[in-house]
Order: C-alpha cells, then sequence, then structure tokens
C-alpha cells in the first residue's frame, strides 16, 4: 500500500513537473517571437539566403528541422553549425 501511495506521488510530482518546464519553455519561445516582431522582425519567414544557411549540425552535417531549426534561425547566430551538449564533450570543447 505505501509503495502504490509513493510511486502515485513520484507520478503525479513528474507530471506537474513535466507541465511547469513545458510552460516555461513555450513562454521562453514566445517571448523571443514577440521581441522579433516588436523590431518589425517576422522570424518564421524563411530568408532569402537559401538552404547554406539553414542550421546544420558540425559533427554529422544534417540540418536541422522543425522547432529546433526555428529556434536556431531566430538567434540570429553568424554561424550556421551547431553540436549538441554530448558532442560538445566528445570533442572537448
Amino acid at each position: 500500500m505505501q509503495r502504490l501511495i509513493i510511486h502515485n506521488y513520484l507520478t503525479t510530482y513528474a507530471s506537474v513537473v513535466y507541465v511547469i518546464t513545458m510552460n516555461k519553455s513555450i513562454e521562453i519561445v514566445t517571448d523571443r517571437i514577440l521581441a522579433l516582431m516588436e523590431r518589425g522582425e517576422i522570424p518564421w519567414a524563411r530568408p532569402w539566403r537559401g538552404d547554406a544557411y539553414a542550421p546544420r549540425n558540425a559533427v554529422s552535417d544534417r540540418s536541422y528541422s522543425g522547432i529546433n531549426a526555428f529556434l536556431l534561425t531566430m538567434a540570429n547566430y553568424s554561424n550556421n553549425r551547431f553540436v549538441t551538449f554530448k558532442q560538445a564533450l566528445e570533442l572537448g570543447t
């Protein structure tokens, strides 16, 4: 019985943490989009510089897609090559 109560508590706690994390992520993305729009930029408009400037993984050379491509493009870095945290650790950077 105690094991079931603890399991239910932990499951509920994990669900609450997940919802809070997702809400915070959505809030961060929304804030970035609104900041760009306030500067007169349309963040979802495709830049006319072509796919050569699309965000790519520096190790695998694969293009990012979906929300990752959207967020990395919105960040407007001068370099379009990125690595994951794990890849950075493996590269020793």
